[in-house]
């Protein structure tokens, strides 16, 4: 695979990769650890299913520039260049984890284009105090404390984090591990060092005007993302479906949270035709 750019008339760029060939084009938003690069059974999925999967890598991740990013909101007027570029008429949004409020902003900035919203673990609207107290007390200090501390100090905890990471690297040099935490790592940390902030504050839009049908995947026993919390954001949203896993749905010891976000992609796939013979 080779990136592909998306390139500002600020002489910034956003960096994406495209899987699959098929008729129905997919937009997907990843994860806070993880880019643009995909694991060989969702390529393989995406191949088998009539998809183009497009993910772009964020502000700060990979090769995308770092960008002056205040607030979710600031992605549409982004996007919205990468749809000029990549003559994009009609997609659908998939956001994973932390790149939920990515979806959810693309949704409502081109409600003409955007079909439908899935959400896969997707964090919430953490800036309402109704989904907010539904966390425990210690990811709500979690987010408090990012919102006054440097960010240069949360940079410098990501950087640890993905240096123990790459220490307990398994896999082939240069496969999709190893080129998603370099891809991590890029711009010291800041790609996920300001997200979580970002995700706390208002977001510059409303996440609840969307007018799309979303579809949201959440796993009981999420220990990244409260179901309850995730609960209260189905019912807040207009036109959303819940769809529920169970820890008796998992093996045991595996991360109900990376777990279930292969299961909701997987599913939401078979909502798609088969790539024809």
């Amino acid at each position: 695979m080779a990136k592909k750019f998306v390139n500002l008339q600020n002489g910034d760029r956003l960096a994406y990769q495209v899987y699959g060939g098929g008729k129905h084009t997919l937009v997907l938003f990843h994860g806070q650890l993880v880019s643009s690069w995909l694991e060989g059974s969702w390529r393989r999925a995406i191949d088998e299913a009539d998809v183009r999967c497009i993910v772009f890598e964020r502000p700060g991740y990979g090769d995308s520039s770092v960008m002056n990013i205040t607030r979710v909101g600031d992605w549409i007027p982004l996007f919205q260049e990468a749809v000029r570029q990549l003559e994009l008429h009609s997609f659908d949004v998939v956001g994973i984890s932390a790149g939920g409020p990515y979806a959810y902003a693309t949704a409502v900035g081109f409600p003409e284009l955007v079909g439908r919203v899935w959400l896969l673990g997707g964090v919430p609207a953490v800036f309402r105090k109704e989904i907010f107290s539904l966390y425990p007390p210690k990811f709500q200090k979690g987010y408090l404390r990012l919102e006054d501390q440097p960010l240069s100090e949360t940079q410098e905890y990501f950087e640890n984090k993905l240096a123990e990471m790459k220490k307990g690297l398994r896999g082939e040099p240069g496969g999709y591990y190893e080129n998603s935490l370099n891809d991590v790592s890029a711009n010291r940390c800041i790609g996920p060092a300001r997200e979580g902030r970002l995700h706390a504050i208002p977001w510059g839009f409303d996440p609840f005007s969307i007018t799309q049908p979303v579809t949201l995947y959440y796993a009981k026993g999420d220990a990244m993302v409260p179901y309850e919390a995730a609960a209260q954001m189905a019912r807040m949203l207009p036109n959303a479906k819940l769809i529920t896993f169970v820890e008796s749905q998992f093996r045991p010891g595996v991360n109900i949270h990376f777990s279930s976000i292969n299961k909701g992609f997987f599913s939401l796939l078979k909502e798609y035709p088969k790539k024809p013979e």
